[in-house]
This record gives structure tokens, C-alpha cells and sequence, in this order.
């Protein structure tokens, strides 16, 4: 038995746009892997030395005047 499959102009539309969503999703989960990789700053290495640890969280680095931790 042999099945047969065209693509009409509507299923290639429809496959066209599930393309771009998976694009535009895996775009917007690489943009959150990358703030969630930013969100870890390294310290200096006399800290380092001290024991202190290789990494803090960004929350404990001091933001600049006027600025909160909502406004980055």
C-alpha cells in the first residue's frame, strides 16, 4: 500500500511559520541562557586568593546610582 503526500500551498505556509516560531523560540531561549550565564560575575583575584570563592551573583555587585535591581 502506497501512501501518497503533496504539499499544497497551504501546508507549505503552515510549515513555513512553524519554522519561524521555532526560530524566534530558540532565539528567546538563547537569549535567557545567556543573561542567566551573565548573571554569575567572577571576582578579582585577590579575592580569589582569600577563599572567598571563584563567583558571586550578580545581586551582590553594586549597581550604579539611580539605578535598581528591576532597571538593568
Amino acid at each position: 500500500m502506497a501512501t501518497v503526500f503533496t504539499m499544497t500551498a497551504r501546508m507549505c505556509t503552515i510549515a513555513a511559520v512553524c519554522v519561524a516560531l521555532l526560530g524566534v523560540l530558540l532565539f528567546l531561549i538563547g537569549m535567557q541562557v545567556g543573561q542567566r550565564l551573565d548573571a554569575r560575575v567572577t571576582v578579582p583575584a585577590d579575592h580569589a586568593a582569600a577563599g572567598d570563592g571563584a563567583t558571586v551573583p550578580a545581586a551582590a555587585v553594586a549597581t550604579p546610582a539611580g539605578m535598581g535591581a528591576g532597571e538593568r
